[in-house]
């Protein structure tokens, strides 16, 4: 694997490369193979994923590697620690020294990329953090998954694992950059309102005042004993923000009859 990602990241000369894959047992250790190769001031960063999109479209069980050349991209990697115990404060501080640090060059275009814990569950408080402190920047990325396991997920920063933490890296480069933004989903005009909730835990508990599960199956128009993953991903839901629909995922049924 480490050889044949070599042969074609190695001619990019590489400020940056970023790792992606849905079985992430070894991905410290390629990380580390690889930067045995690779320019020592190269950051490798990586995390696992729910799946990879190669040349085939949509996989599992690979690894996608993206390769940022020195001649036109400069970045940093900013490690945030201990994203399930929410520390808001301290990530602020980070982050704008973070920023400040970088001194972005004007005449060039920056991003962020972040890839977070997703098993921690406080994507929207570290989402919000992020524009509070780095107001107007552009950023990609999300929510480190384990396949569709749900188990232990993967932040990986030049072979060195950091679980349980968000990686925020800024990409600089002399290339227009402009946010792209398209839905691959049409809403449609059925409504539904949050009646119950664990919000700690990110765990719907009743739909219009009805159990969760079964109040989603009549929605979708589906069995209620047949909720799982594909069926998901057919009916997902829509929660609209501002002039926006955002999917929310959902993972699986509980043992209370919501989701999460």
């Amino acid at each position: 694997m480490a050889g044949s990602l070599l042969r074609v990241l190695s001619p990019a000369d590489p400020d940056l490369v970023l790792l992606f894959a849905s079985h992430a047992e070894n991905l410290a250790e390629l990380s580390r193979k690889l930067a045995r190769k690779l320019p020592e001031d190269c950051s490798i960063v990586g995390c696992s994923s729910a799946g990879e999109i190669g040349p085939m479209g949509y996989c599992a069980g690979t690894v996608t590697a993206l390769a940022f050349p020195k001649g036109s991209f400069r970045s940093a990697v900013c490690v945030l620690r201990d994203q399930e115990h929410i520390p808001v404060s301290e990530w602020m501080q980070v982050l704008r020294n973070f920023r400040m640090d970088f001194n972005v060059d004007d005449r060039r275009s920056v991003f962020g990329v972040l890839l977070a814990d997703g098993m921690a569950r406080h994507e929207d408080v570290l989402v919000a953090t992020l524009e509070a402190t780095m107001p107007g920047m552009p950023v990609i990325g999300g929510s480190a998954a384990d396949g569709l396991r749900f188990g232990r997920t993967c932040q990986v920063v030049n072979g060195v694992e950091h679980p349980g933490s968000a990686i925020v890296l800024l990409v600089e480069t002399d290339f227009t950059a402009h946010e792209v933004s398209f839905s691959h989903f049409s809403a449609t005009s059925k409504r539904a309102v949050v009646t119950a909730a664990d919000p700690q835990n990110r765990t719907i508990l009743e739909l219009n005042a009805e159990p969760a599960a079964e109040e989603y199956a009549r929605l979708a128009g589906i069995r209620a004993d047949n909720l799982h993953p594909p069926e998901f991903a057919r009916h997902p839901l829509v929660l609209r923000t501002g002039r926006r629909n955002h999917i929310r995922a959902i993972r699986g049924v509980t043992p209370r009859a919501g989701w999460s």
